[in-house]
């Protein structure tokens, strides 16, 4: 398996478990709605958490009908590409699939060179930890076959020991840490002293004005998707690469 082979995969709706710049992911196609669904049940995850898509450039946002206004981009580039998790407001119909009711999607452009090229070829990844719910994440991928078996496809990189990255709510201000990260301050990373420090965001997704947003929980409905009461702007993940 190399990197070519794992673009081709992807890109027809498989499942596979990368190296990134951070920790092994099991990974698919975010523009392919039943390959996201496929992560959550073969990490048994919880239906209602957001899981974290990797860019490959500034472009990328767009596929989601996102612009990132000037300011916001200036500070988002202070940490891109890097191992800095960044939730943007995503709240519309179409994104469902990926914000899980939570209006948000937590986007990263990593750093490898091998994974941006992946990116550039298939577009954007859904790329939580190569682990089921509540384990440890795989640090090589004889673990991660452990977790997967055959449901998977795999390229290896040998052992990988890093830390997660870190995970900022950028819809509001100033920016919230929602998971911390081994020297990462948020203070120094976005420059929160600075005048006009403000992040702004558009999206071209409008919701009717008396839509609420859908949360999901494991009390399912054919697709494995069910309203549930919660906050507006609750988001949680779990461990990310």
């Amino acid at each position: 398996m190399d990197w070519s082979e794992a673009a081709r995969r992807l890109s027809l709706g498989e499942v596979g478990v990368l190296p990134t710049d951070t920790m092994y992911g099991v990974v698919a196609s975010a523009l392919k709605p039943a390959a996201v669904e496929r992560v959550y049940d073969l990490r048994r995850r919880e239906l209602g958490k957001p899981m974290i898509v990797l860019i490959g450039g500034w472009e990328d946002l767009e596929r989601f009908g996102m612009t990132v206004e000037p300011p916001t981009r200036g500070w988002l580039e202070k940490v891109w590409p890097g191992p800095v998790s960044v939730v943007l407001p995503a709240q519309g119909w179409g994104l469902e699939y990926l914000h899980r009711g939570t209006g948000g999607i937590a986007f990263r452009m990593p750093a490898k060179p091998q994974l941006r090229a992946l990116l550039a070829a298939i577009g954007p990844i859904v790329a939580p930890s190569a682990n089921l719910a509540g384990e440890a994440p795989a640090r090589d991928v004889a673990e991660a076959k452990h977790y997967f078996g055959e449901d998977a496809f795999y390229l290896d990189e040998g052992e990988l020991r890093n830390p997660p990255s870190a995970l900022v709510d950028a819809r509001v201000f100033p920016p919230k840490v929602l998971r911390p990260a081994h020297g990462f301050k948020i203070e120094k990373a976005f420059n929160l002293g600075a005048p006009n420090a403000a992040f702004a965001h558009r999206s071209s997704y409008r919701q009717p004005p008396d839509a609420a947003p859908i949360p999901f929980s494991r009390t399912a409905d054919a697709r494995g998707w069910a309203p549930t009461r919660g906050r507006r702007d609750y988001y949680v993940c779990s461990t990310g690469v």
